[in-house]
């Protein structure tokens, strides 16, 4: 065992002791240790206490005796090496287990006397006699297997253990209090000292008015103050918290509530399903529910439950009883109708594979789809209107939705049409498959009007790497905040978007964030370039600036505002206020360009 004690808080320690406790019979010698190290019986199980002795600052011949056990994570194991730490500065504490009591019940709590380390007191005794810390280290030991001397050396000793079991009666005991003070009060309303208040408190409170009290567990605060007090802890007797009844024999509680389906998919042409919800127990009381949609926009819910489409998307849409706060939900997910109405229009081409990464004579079938204006999705693969092309017909060829690809490595441009939309599908034919996908960038900040251009690199699965840029199908998830071709970003307007580039099965992502265009300002013109004020007049000048587009804005309160002579004027966003007779100028300054205001200040 290794022994690290810490007496830097506490000048009155007149020495240290460790006792070893145990069943057996056995015997311990000065060479079992070295410094602060102590080798025991390993075949012996034994409890360790040490035993702290303190010169009384107010008695100088009195001792302060106490007994200190380990934490439960420091106690010693046969064959095991432990370090104790070990500090000389307690603290009692107090763990209400209730902030409230009932008139004439019981305070119950946790309570311990302890260190930082976790080492607590078990015993405390005053005594007289210091012979246990002075006697000579050549004589035999009485109990214990090493000494602390005052000059702060560890002196082992030779050592017999004969311990009975069962506790140790020491003279002149010391126990914690337990102190109960009404409100703020600083006299107590209880004052009681017992053995069991170092582990516990079930202290009685019988014939203690009702009020709001404070408990803390008191200790000996002689040796400096070596243990201080626990901190307050506010409790109430006889608590104005009234439970609620039970329901009478006519009330039936709310116990469940569940949906007759979980998840429904519906087209935006759709008119709409209607839910049920069934309560439990069937014959509860109050039978009423609220309705609601996570995402209204998608889907919304009437308080009968009728869910109605919207638009493409997903909502989760949960019943909730008023009694009870009892929930079930449905997850509603809406497609695109695949037929359009009669009026709509023909917005773009979508396919089932934006992009394809092949091996020399792979087939792969894709779907061709046609987007209307009503958010109508249909399939056209095999119309006879779409028509399909390559850009190589030795690389890959096509035909209805089929793309083959030939014999060689190489890349193709597939293109399908349809009624004068158009979409293309890169292909590249490669006898190495790709293991990852690339961007330049991960993300990319721009003002709006601005470009930047990605580059698209393919990671192979020999290793080696292929730039794919033009390859590669390129989308934008807000093509009103970024568009995107070939690579080629293009801010449009303030918000965030996602670029994704795809290859066959793989795809990376690219983060864009986009600012509003910064207007470039021409000239700064002020409501008023001259005025006389009298001393203690104010006056507010109105700071326009006007940009190169012709634009205005007031920027009164976004200038700097500054007078020359402060002592004739002062201004404040734009409020000048005349002090004393004299001449100042006043400057509005924004985006590096100035006005001035010239003040005359009379008396």
């Amino acid at each position: 065992m290794n022994l690290e004690i810490d007496t830097s808080k506490n000048n009155n320690l007149l020495g240290a002791a460790l006792f070893s406790y145990s069943k057996y019979n056995d015997s311990a010698l000065a060479s079992y240790s070295q410094g602060n190290v102590f080798y025991l019986p390993a075949d012996v199980p034994m409890d360790l206490v040490l035993m702290l002795a303190y010169r009384d600052p107010d008695d100088g011949s009195g001792v302060w005796n106490f007994m200190v056990e380990p934490d439960e994570n420091q106690r010693l194991q046969a064959g095991a090496e432990r370090t104790w730490k070990f500090s000389d500065t307690f603290e009692a504490t107090l763990d209400l287990k209730s902030a409230s009591v009932k008139p004439n019940g019981t305070l119950t709590a946790t309570a311990s006397v302890h260190n930082e380390y976790g080492n607590r007191i078990t015993n405390t005794f005053l005594d007289s006699s210091t012979s246990w810390v002075t006697s000579e280290a050549n004589e035999p030991a009485e109990g214990y297997l090493y000494r602390r001397l005052p000059s702060g050396e560890i002196e082992p000793v030779e050592y017999s253990i004969d311990h009975e079991e069962g506790e140790v009666e020491l003279p002149n005991e010391v126990y914690p209090y337990l102190r109960v003070y009404k409100g703020n009060s600083s006299k107590p309303v209880l004052n009681v000292t017992k053995k069991s208040f170092y582990t516990r408190v079930d202290e009685s409170l019988k014939g203690i008015p009702s009020g709001t009290y404070r408990a803390e567990l008191a200790f000996a605060a002689g040796a400096g103050e070596l243990v201080k007090s626990g901190i307050n802890q506010s409790f109430t007797i006889g608590s104005p918290y009234i439970p609620t009844p039970p329901p009478t024999p006519e009330d039936v509680a709310v116990a469940d509530v569940q949906l007759d389906q979980e998840q429904i998919t519906l087209t935006t042409k759709d008119k709409g399903v209607t839910l049920t919800a069934t309560i439990s127990p069937s014959n509860a009381t109050n039978q009423a529910v609220k309705w609601e949609s996570s995402n209204p926009d998608v889907a919304r819910v009437d308080q009968d439950g009728r869910v109605t489409p919207v638009s493409v998307g997903e909502a989760v849409i949960t019943v909730t009883t008023l009694d009870g706060n009892k929930t079930d939900s449905c997850v509603v997910t809406v497609k695109a109708s695949e037929e359009p109405d009669p009026d709509a229009k023909l917005v773009r081409l979508e396919v089932s594979q934006p992009s394809l990464w092949l091996k020399p004579k792979a087939t792969k079938k894709i779907k061709v789809f046609a987007v209307y204006s009503d958010e109508a999705r249909k399939e056209i693969t095999s119309a006879k209107e779409t028509k399909y092309r390559t850009s190589s017909s030795r690389t890959a060829t096509v035909n209805a939705g089929s793309i083959k690809a030939g014999q060689k490595e190489g890349t193709a441009t597939i293109t399908i049409e349809y009624n004068k939309q158009s979409v293309q599908i890169p292909v590249i034919i490669s006898k190495t498959t790709i293991k990852e996908l690339q961007a330049s960038k991960s993300e990319v900040a721009l003002e709006a009007g601005k470009t930047e251009q990605l580059k698209a690199t393919a990671v192979l699965a020999d290793g080696k790497k292929k730039t794919v840029t033009s390859n590669v199908a390129w989308s934008s998830s807000n093509t009103k905040v970024a568009t995107v071709k070939n690579g080629k970003i293009t801010a449009v307007g303030k918000g965030t978007a996602t670029i994704t580039l795809t290859s066959g099965e793989k795809t990376a992502t690219v983060k864009v964030t986009v600012q509003a265009k910064k207007k470039v300002l021409k000239s700064l013109s002020v409501s008023s370039t001259s005025m006389k004020l009298a001393a203690g007049q104010e006056k507010e000048i109105k700071l326009t600036a006007t940009f190169i587009d012709g634009s205005k804005k007031v920027v009164t309160s976004d200038a700097a505002w500054a007078s020359k002579d402060e002592e004739v004027a002062t201004v404040e966003k734009g409020v000048i206020s005349a002090l004393a007779a004299g001449k100042t100028t006043i400057t509005a300054t924004y985006q590096n360009k100035k006005a001035t205001v010239y003040v005359t200040v009379t008396k």
